[in-house]
């Protein structure tokens, strides 16, 4: 064993005395630096050995080599002339520690070959100091350990591409690859994007050189290796993400593309999700304002009217292109499922009518999708700036000679209107496409016998979604569109929600809870269930933006029908937020009243945990009310307000589990200590102060009742008695904290 380190702390001399020679490291930190080396390697020479050994050798091995850079980097900066010896000194001290590293990671991994850890520090390390040889050897004794380790072959690939420059190799490393894992979506990713970049490459090079070559011919291998990429992998959404690398291409190479992806998944309704979506996408990123202007000097951020017009028109052209686009691919998908267009309920099957409904529901949700994201990129520009070049174009027309208008006025006045018409047109498509699909659903739902469960197809309700976000387009850009009795306005989508969430809420209570045995038909009825509530979003999201609209008749009365249908609402995650944000929305004594109805309800689908949060946030709720008062009349709120909580929970103990209400227990008492006054404050009166302190004690006391084994609580309650300066109390409750606690 000695001899062995003496060996290695013999050809590690040199390295020792140039570091003290070169003044980089003190006598002192050498002696260190020799002993901890020392160490290191008797540990290593021990029989029973663990890879954490090595790792605490390795990581300190490589400190001390950061440590060398940035002092060797200092000397260098901080001497006035390096010679070169001097030089030649550091390069070998840097080059011998390196190599002592590999030696140590060549022992490491020989040792414990099968810590995949080790093997990622050594290639890390190694690429780090562009040790290309070194590389090259590790890659091969890895991954001839590992030849299903897909991380290890892509590294080995970039290695080949980008350290040795032989795209060749590359491709053949990746080949190997996909020969060991054939269905490896990652590696096929890797190797159409290899084969993909080469193409264009080479396109681009002959194309400079003015090379006469067949492009179709340099395109052939993406195309081969995309259409075994898809006969390869079957996960839909790494299909859609290796196709994705092709689509920054364009031009009649990714219309290529998109026939064999159709080809091959066209019977499933992500592809022409995906399709639609990007179509709309490509279309409007380039003409999304640049934000960059923001940083210029103000007299550059200047614009004049007609600039703003004239890219108000542009986003608006593109949006009714893009709009127009997601409506050809989502008819093409119809076409491509020849039922979804026309169902004939005496001939057609379950299982046909079962596939109509499914693409349906995805084509509205994906109108629906389209038109939210129109709506967001028509609020990023001044959309005014239209109407002002209308208007300034028609004065331009009748204004005396004496100014004479420009000359591109008119054509650019006639082409912002055209953009606007344009838009209004893809708009009808939307709303005609819109209604074809629900039709079909209808239709089909015939066929499925879903009339059984008295509930239309959630896919019904997008389509009503759909025709609401058309009419705040349409209203947002003027158009007479808006009036249509395709489009549903703000009266007409409440009178919608008000009629159908009773519906809804019978539905959930009668069919729902007798499906919770079973996984994939609750995921069923969930779905159905948040297809009802995206016309209640586009409501809610509306009002939230128009809050006058709150007072109108039918607009309330929809938000009172919401809000006393709570409790079936809430049985989704997205459920639950659209009802808090109907809380904030309608006026505070009907939400006040929905809140303890939803509190209080037997609802059998309402979770002990799930009622607990509804707890929470009533008292949440009271106390945003008294934002603007005192800090007395919010101690005053919050006290109401978890009193008449404290007697639910007391009048119907069967509805609460005492672990589910530590949250709501550490709620009350959280937002009262926040209302106590900082030393030397007199926010609150010294009565008021006193009361709110007791009533910290009083729902500290509750909380260990009900939650014993949280030591929180018992600190809260110690600390609220020795505040209070009840010592006596204050030890009885530590002695009964010890007795709760020990027992636990």
């Amino acid at each position: 064993m000695a001899d062995g380190v003496r060996f290695i702390l013999d050809k590690l001399a040199s390295l020792f005395r140039r570091l003290e020679d070169t003044e980089l490291f003190s006598h002192d930190e050498v002696r260190a630096i020799v002993k901890k080396v020392t160490d290191s390697e008797y540990t290593l020479k021990r029989r029973v050995l663990e890879v954490a050994d090595y790792h605490v050798y390795l990581k300190y091995v490589i400190s001390l080599d950061k440590l060398l850079v940035a002092r060797v980097k200092r000397l260098e900066a901080n001497t006035s002339k390096v010679t070169k010896e001097l030089h030649d000194m550091l390069h070998a001290i840097q080059g011998t520690l390196d190599n002592h590293i590999i030696y140590i990671f060549d022992r490491a991994v020989r040792r414990f070959s099968s810590e995949v850890v080790l093997w990622n520090d050594y290639i890390a390390f190694l690429q780090r100091k562009e040790a290309v040889t070194a590389l090259n050897g590790v890659f091969g004794k890895a991954l001839s350990l590992y030849p299903k380790n897909e991380d290890f072959w892509l590294q080995a690939s970039i290695h080949e591409l980008e350290a040795n420059s032989n795209v060749h190799s590359a491709r053949v490393t990746l080949q190997r690859a996909l020969r060991a894992i054939p269905a490896s979506s990652k590696l096929w990713l890797r190797y159409f994007e290899l084969e993909l970049w080469n193409a264009l490459r080479s396109t681009e090079r002959q194309k400079a050189l003015e090379i006469v070559e067949d492009y179709e011919a340099l395109q052939g291998a993406p195309l081969v290796v995309f259409n075994h990429a898809l006969n390869a992998v079957h996960d839909i959404e790494s299909v859609l993400e290796i196709y994705s690398a092709c689509e920054t291409v364009g031009g009649d190479f990714t219309l290529k593309m998109q026939e064999i992806l159709i080809s091959k998944h066209g019977h499933r309704n992500e592809v022409w999700q995906y399709l639609a979506m990007s179509a709309l996408s490509a279309v409007t990123s380039a003409t999304k304002p640049d934000a960059a202007g923001s940083e210029e000097s103000s007299n550059k951020r200047k614009v004049s009217d007609i600039d703003e017009a004239a890219q108000a028109a542009s986003v608006v052209s593109a949006l009714s292109e893009g709009l127009e686009k997601v409506v050809s691919v989502l008819n093409q998908g119809a076409a491509h499922k020849p039922s979804v267009n026309s169902v004939d309920t005496t001939t057609t099957s379950s299982v046909s009518s079962a596939s109509v409904i499914e693409y349906a529901a995805m084509a509205v949700t994906t109108l629906h999708q389209s038109l939210l994201q129109a709506q967001q990129l028509l609020s990023e520009v001044n959309l005014s700036c239209l109407e002002d070049s209308a208007n300034n174009g028609t004065a331009a027309g009748s204004a005396s000679s004496k100014k004479k208008p420009r000359k591109n006025d008119k054509a650019e006045t006639s082409g912002s209107n055209g953009a606007v018409e344009k838009l209004g047109e893809a708009l009808r498509s939307v709303l005609t496409t819109a209604d074809s699909f629900g039709q079909s659903v209808k239709n089909a739902a015939v066929v499925e016998n879903k009339n059984k469960t008295a509930l239309e197809p959630a896919a019904v309700s997008v389509v009503r979604a759909v025709q609401f976000e058309v009419y705040v387009l349409a209203t947002t850009l003027s158009l007479s569109l808006a009036s249509e009795s395709a489009a549903l306005n703000v009266d007409q989508l409440a009178a919608w929600v008000q009629s159908t969430t009773p519906v809804l809420s019978k539905y959930v209570s009668k069919h729902y809870q007798y499906q919770l045995s079973s996984a994939a038909a609750s995921a069923e009825y969930l779905r159905a269930v948040e297809g009802f509530l995206v016309p209640l979003a586009s409501l809610l999201a509306y009002l939230v933006q128009n809050d006058a609209l709150v007072n109108d008749t039918k607009v309330s009365e929809s938000l009172q029908v919401v809000l006393t249908h709570a409790s079936a609402l809430i049985i989704t995650s997205s459920g639950s937020e659209l009802v808090k944000q109907a809380v904030q929305i309608a006026s505070r004594e009907v939400s006040t009243t929905a809140l303890q109805a939803l509190v209080t309800t037997t609802h059998a689908l309402i979770s002990p945990t799930a009622r607990a949060d509804w707890c929470e946030y009533y008292v949440e709720f009271a106390l945003s009310g008294a934002e603007t008062g005192s800090n007395e009349d919010r101690v005053q709120v919050l006290s109401a307000a978890y009193k008449w909580v404290d007697t639910v929970i007391a009048s119907k103990p069967h509805l609460f589990q005492s672990a589910a209400l530590a949250s709501y227990y550490e709620y009350v008492l959280d937002t009262a200590q926040s209302l106590l006054p900082a030393v030397g404050e007199s926010s609150v009166s010294v009565s008021a102060e006193d009361t709110l302190r007791r009533f910290i004690e009083s729902v500290a006391e509750k909380a260990v009742e009900k939650c014993p084994h949280e030591v929180s609580f018992w600190n809260a309650l110690d600390q609220a008695q020795q505040q209070r300066g009840d010592h006596k109390a204050a030890t009885h409750t530590r002695w009964r904290r010890d007795k709760a606690l020990g027992s636990a």
